[in-house]
């Protein structure tokens, strides 16, 4: 790989993992504290679905698609439940907001780390057995939320979306899931 797209992946790396570390800081002052650096970071991984395409990267296009999108939608209804609807949005709601988002942080702090720090036996235990159960949490969080909405709304076509959502859900989470402990193996 060319050493300036080497030094531009550190650089990229290093922001991601300083990013994600600060909003995990921030998100102890609560969910609405840290959504805008949560936000902003999460956008910023759309450029992995380029990493991928250019294959700067080991993963898939595919794969860093669903991920990313996945996330940016979720932060979405989350905006819209939590953050907008402040007032009115429960505590068990906020408290699965937070957990939710803090399972995020705390597994892009690991990755980035591993990728930055790869000599490490540490990054690498760390990011080939945090996602047993950060992963898990995380998507039943996830759905929790989307319950939330779909129960909320009187609107037929949120109601068709929450569902598609959930199907896609199901599908995708045991694949992603079984990838990832197939990584597993093969790394440790």
């Amino acid at each position: 790989m060319n050493a300036s797209i080497e030094k531009y992946l550190k650089a990229y790396n290093w922001m991601q993992w300083l990013g994600w570390l600060s909003a995990s800081c921030l998100l102890m002052s609560g969910v609405s504290a840290a959504f805008w650096v949560l936000s902003a970071f999460q956008l910023l991984a759309l450029a992995e679905i380029f990493h991928a395409y250019k294959k700067w990267s080991s993963t898939t296009v595919a794969l860093c698609a669903a991920q990313t999108g996945a996330r940016i939608y979720m932060l979405i209804w989350m905006y819209i439940l939590v953050i907008e609807g402040n007032a009115a949005t429960d505590a068990i709601t906020k408290t699965i907001a937070y957990i939710m988002l803090y399972c995020w942080c705390l597994a892009e702090i690991i990755r980035y780390g591993y990728y930055l720090f790869r000599d490490s036996d540490v990054w690498k235990w760390c990011r080939y057995n945090a996602f047993r159960l950060l992963y898990p949490v995380g998507v039943s969080c996830e759905l929790f939320l989307l319950y939330v909405v779909f129960s909320r709304t009187a609107e037929l076509w949120i109601k068709i979306l929450m569902i598609i959502t959930l199907a896609a859900y199901i599908i995708a989470f045991p694949k992603l899931y079984l990838h990832l402990q197939k990584q597993r193996k093969q790394k440790l």
